[in-house]
């Protein structure tokens, strides 16, 4: 025998009805004051939905007030590759003078050569730094970088070193994994902001952008160092940013929410939800300091929000597929490294 759901559903409707009617008889004012107040939900539910993801696209960039005069600086971490190498080349695009930061020396002198020659007028200074070794005493000195930028009008602080764990379980996983994914992603963050931010508020209005990423909101299993890190990203930012408002600080700062971006560690080619690294950089760089926490792109924010509001029972397989993917790609050699 066979179950005829339209007819199930189709009469559980009507039987719900039929309650809501003969409630509505006798307490027309209470049924009143519940139809008054779902719409009150649904009108704030629209309008926050529509202003964060409709307003920050039409909006104007904010980005021509931080380089009002000519040579402006911005600062750029984990630029040798990847996003941080986007951002530092949609910076030069703008019209800024960019501090390139990362590990490898050689990286971010190509860097600097390929910026020079793509923009000429474009000047570069380089700090070569491990953000893994920050907390080691004496080998990250962040009075060489206040003496680096020392006159010159520095107004952006770009946060976006960053590295994941591997996608083992977390009683197999080394336990310099997790202190280098928490050391780089949060503790060299924050301790270059507190070093910068008097720099910027000298110079400003400034503005600082801290790459997070959407696994802080998705439960992926066996990335729960790398979220929990990137969940912090977004809690200082949010604690930051009211710390600044309260100081009258004309310095800004900004979370930016990131899903699959076309770089060397990720070889998900270029499509609709998977925009190149400049693309992504030069999103964020428009929607500069509109929103707190927000995504750069328009189709990641529709695609993680996606996953977001799904049932668990429709999410849940999704993110584990795409965390067994990153297992097997493990397996494969293809390790998660330092940006």
């Amino acid at each position: 025998m066979s179950l005829n759901l339209p007819r199930i559903i189709g009469n559980a409707v009507s039987v719900a009805n039929s309650w809501l009617d003969r409630r509505a008889l006798h307490h027309p004012r209470y049924f009143k004051t519940l139809a008054s107040l779902g719409a009150l939900w649904f009108a704030s539910h629209l309008v926050q939905a529509t202003s964060h993801l409709i307003a920050p696209h039409v909006l104007p960039s904010r980005l021509g007030k931080l380089k009002r005069n000519a040579g402006a600086w911005a600062i750029v971490t984990g630029a040798s590759d990847g996003i941080g190498k986007g951002f530092a080349f949609e910076l030069a695009a703008q019209g800024f003078n960019v501090v390139l930061i990362a590990r490898n020396r050689a990286k971010l002198e190509s860097v600097a050569a390929e910026l020079r020659g793509e923009f000429p007028q474009a000047q570069t200074k380089i700090w070569v730094a491990d953000a893994a070794e920050v907390t080691a005493e004496g080998r990250v000195d962040f009075a060489q970088l206040k003496k680096l930028v020392a006159g010159t009008p520095v107004t952006i602080l770009i946060n976006n070193v960053g590295i994941a764990n591997n996608p083992l379980e977390l009683d197999i996983l080394p336990d310099k994994d997790i202190v280098d994914v928490v050391v780089v992603n949060d503790i060299f963050t924050t301790l270059i902001t507190k070093h910068v931010l008097p720099t910027l508020e000298a110079n400003g209005p400034g503005l600082i952008l801290n790459v997070g990423a959407f696994a802080d909101r998705l439960a992926i299993p066996y990335m729960g160092v790398y979220s929990g890190s990137k969940g912090y990203t977004t809690s200082w930012t949010r604690g930051l940013a009211a710390e600044l408002r309260e100081r009258k600080s004309k310095v800004q700062v900004q979370a930016l929410l990131v899903n699959a971006v076309n770089s060397q560690s990720n070889h998900t080619p270029v499509g609709l939800i998977t925009p190149s690294a400049r693309s992504f950089a030069r999103s964020a760089l428009r929607l500069a300091s509109t929103q707190v926490v927000i995504a750069p792109t328009f189709w990641h924010k529709i695609s993680s929000g996606i996953l977001l509001v799904l049932p668990e029972c429709f999410s849940r397989p999704m993110v584990s597929a795409f965390a067994n993917q990153m297992r097997e790609n493990f397996r494969q050699g293809k390790k998660l490294g330092q940006s």
